[in-house]
């Protein structure tokens, strides 16, 4: 997928959650991100992701690992992460907790899940 579709989907969907191994769209798990130093809010733009990928592109390789994009409508901002997708709401609460989260989110179901 290139970044002008990874863009569109974000901005059509409120978000995505999105493998560069894969190359794919995830929607199975729980997404939840074990490092706050790379949350980012930022406009949703083309050049914006492509800058936000190649910064943390290391990370963003490993298998498990995810770019998450969502909007927050609370403060009406877009945030940039990495994420990690795990297959139990145990496991994801559990670091989420252990990295200061507030909350994870569950894919399937298309919902926060606050601590």
């Amino acid at each position: 997928m290139l970044t002008e579709d990874i863009y569109r989907f974000a901005l059509v969907q409120g978000g995505i959650t999105y493998s560069l191994l894969t190359q794919t769209q995830v929607t199975n798990g729980f997404a939840v991100s074990p490092y706050p130093f790379a949350e980012r809010r930022q406009p949703l733009t083309e050049l914006n992701i492509q800058f936000y990928i190649s910064d943390h592109y290391g990370l963003l390789s490993k298998a498990d690992h995810c770019l998450g994009l969502w909007y927050n409508t609370d403060n009406e901002e877009w945030y940039f992460d990495i994420v990690q997708v795990v297959l139990s709401s145990f496991t994801a609460r559990t670091i989420a907790r252990k990295a200061g989260q507030l909350a994870y989110f569950d894919l399937m179901n298309k919902r926060e899940v606050r601590l």
